[in-house]
This record gives C-alpha cells, structure tokens and sequence, in this order.
C-alpha cells in the first residue's frame, strides 16, 4: 500500500466518492471510504437525533491510499486494476447545510464562499428561499453573497423593482451581483472577485446555475436544461453536486487549468474550485437552534444587542422585547399594506418597506415549520 495523500472530494456516487488528488488536479480519480470510518461517521451528534444524507460532501479534504501498483502508474494508465482507499478525513473549516426531521444534508465544505444564484424572471424569484440559505450561511461559518441572474428579461419597471429589492439585501452588507450571464462585461466582473478558494453556486432549478458556470469558465462544463413552459420552472439538468478546478483567467482563450506546478514559474494561474449543485426545491433549517436563526438575521442581531433584558429569549410573551416590538412594527405594517408590487405608481418607501419586512416574515416562518418550532 502506497502512502496517503491529499485530495479533495469532487463528486458523491452513491458509497463511491469522486477525489481530486491535491497534486493532480486535473484528474478525478474513484475511491472508497475505509470501513472503520464508515461506523465512526455514521455516528448521530449529540446535538441532533437525525442522520447525514452522506458521510462525505463535496469539498472535504480526505487522505486517500492506493493498493494494486503505484501512485504515478495510476496516472499514467487510470484503466488498470487498483483500489482507491480513503484512510481519513481532515476535520472541516466549515459547511453549508439543510435539514428536515430526518436527516441533515451538505452541501458543501471548507468553502470561502456560497453565492446564491436567484432569477428575476422565469422562474420568479423566492425570497424565502433566499433567506433561509442565508441563515444557513450563517450558522456554518461561510460567507454568503447573492447574484441576481436573468436581468435582461425584465422591462423598465421590473428592473426598477429588481434594484429596490437587491438593495435591501446590500444595505445588510451581503454581496450582491446583478448580472447577464451572457454578458461578457458582467461575467469578467465576477471572474475578478472570484480569483482564488472554494465557490460553491446554489438555487432553484433554471436559475442559471451551470449557465454561469460554462460562462465563468468558458467551457461546456455543465449541460443546460430549458424552462418548463406549464410550471414556469426550470427541469433538472445536474443531478449531482460536482466540482472542478478551472483558470478564471479575464483573456480571450482561457482552459481549464494544468494544476502540474512548474519551478520558475513567474506568474501563478488562478484557480479556482467551483461546485455546482442540482436545484433546491427547499431549504428546512431544523437542525438549527431558535439562538442561532435569529442572529442569522442582521437587523434582528442589531436588536439582540439593544434589548434591555440580558436572559431575554425573543419569544412573542417576552414583554417589552426589542426583537419582538420589531416583528409586531412588521406585522402591523404588513396587514395595512400588504405586500403588493405590481401596481403602477407605487409608492418607493412603501415598497422598501414591504421587502425589508418581508425578511421578517421568513424569519416568523423559519421558527414555526408546520407548526412546530425548530428548537
């Protein structure tokens, strides 16, 4: 048996695990977890009675052997016979995670950001949804950003709508992208911002997830589903997360990037890890402690912080609460006006109003699911 070396998950199959050796990055090799680790992270945290969807996630950093010939013999011809062994698994930085009452799911590890990908138009875009990936975000320890796709569908006033909405979200100082993805000016913009660490890209089906991807990296890397003209939303097209590392160099022929490093070398490519991710239908935070989601939220954070009861647990009984004289203002407001853009000549404060409230709302629901409290 050779000795263990670095990689990167890449791709979950089933109880096989695409890896990225860490100094070949342009070859994904297939490998399968040690037996002894299979029992240990199958273990439930004391924190939470539900399982892992997978005992890895894409994005883990592991320690792999090979048994059967020798490292360089592997790359040099991958067709013969060997084994591809994952011994351990190095503790992560951090991770974006989902749940329901069963299981929780990862998305994703050792990130350096997550970057939601929401459309403007077809399919309408959920706020909700937003939201609840961005108190996710939060609770793993991985910065969020949000780029707003598909704004060459909408018309004048849409796009003035569009821009009162994603400002809600910039004054809570989340990176906001407001962007053509077929535009070369907006993708050279991005391609500057993301110029080194891990990317993970999530959103609805049809948002422009692999679109974004392909552009990014000028290749076909993704296939690209069309929208369901009776639903209005998009198809599944990427049935599994996957990652790649890629140059996101700004010239005119950029290609994946030949991770062999030279000696000598003056000027180092940027390279990137991106993952793109299948559509999320949903977003459930029931691994999640009320404490937690509420800090999530940056305005009602600011409300923590000058609530005059220092043991106050924020409930709807906890009188005199600053959080709770918040979420009363928005739901008194809310019944007096309710949330309705699509008049002409609505009035702009109103509707700032409305959006930042709104986040509000998501929260009141993010706490009650079904009914049940998620702490």
């Amino acid at each position: 048996m050779q000795k263990a070396q670095t990689g990167t998950i890449s791709m979950t199959y089933g109880t096989c695990y695409g890896i990225i050796p860490e100094n070949h990055q342009k070859t994904e090799i297939i490998g399968i977890l040690r037996g002894k680790l299979r029992i240990k992270t199958k273990k439930k945290s004391k924190n939470t009675v539900r399982r892992q969807r997978h005992l890895l996630a894409v994005g883990d950093s592991v320690l792999f052997s090979f048994s059967g010939k020798s490292c360089q013999d592997y790359f040099s011809s991958p067709k013969q016979e060997s084994h591809v062994m994952i011994e351990n698994v190095i503790e992560r930085k951090n991770s974006l995670e989902r749940s329901n009452r069963h299981e929780i799911h990862c998305l994703g590890s050792n990130l350096d950001r997550a970057i939601a990908v929401v459309s403007l138009k077809s399919p309408w875009p959920r706020f909700g949804f937003l939201d609840r990936f961005l108190c996710a975000s939060y609770a793993g320890g991985v910065e969020s950003w949000i780029l707003f796709s598909k704004k060459d569908l909408l018309n004048t006033e849409e796009t003035e709508k569009a821009l009162i909405m994603a400002s809600i979200y910039q004054k809570l100082n989340f990176p906001v992208y407001f962007l053509d993805l077929l535009l070369e000016k907006d993708m050279a913009t991005l391609r500057k911002n993301l110029s080194s660490g891990a990317t993970i890209f999530l959103g609805q089906s049809g948002v422009g997830k692999s679109t974004l991807l392909n552009q990014l990296s000028r290749k076909e890397m993704q296939a690209i589903g069309e929208i369901s003209l009776a639903t209005n939303k998009g198809r599944h097209k990427t049935t599994n997360s996957r990652a790649v590392y890629c140059s996101l160099r700004n010239e005119d022929e950029t290609k994946c990037v030949d991770h062999k490093k030279k000696k000598n070398e003056k000027e180092q490519t940027k390279d990137v890890f991106l993952i793109d991710t299948p559509g999320l239908k949903e977003w459930g935070l029931m691994h999640l402690e009320r404490k937690t989601i509420l800090e999530s939220f940056p305005e009602i954070r600011e409300r923590i912080h000058s609530c005059k009861f220092s043991d106050c647990t924020h409930h709807k009984d906890s009188s005199g609460c600053a959080v709770e004289e918040l979420l009363e203002e928005s739901d008194e407001f809310w019944m007096e006006n309710g949330l309705d853009l699509s008049k002409k000549g609505y009035d702009t404060f109103i509707a700032r109003k409305l959006i930042h409230f709104s986040r509000l709302r998501s929260l009141e629901s993010i706490l009650s699911f079904e009914g049940k409290k998620v702490y």
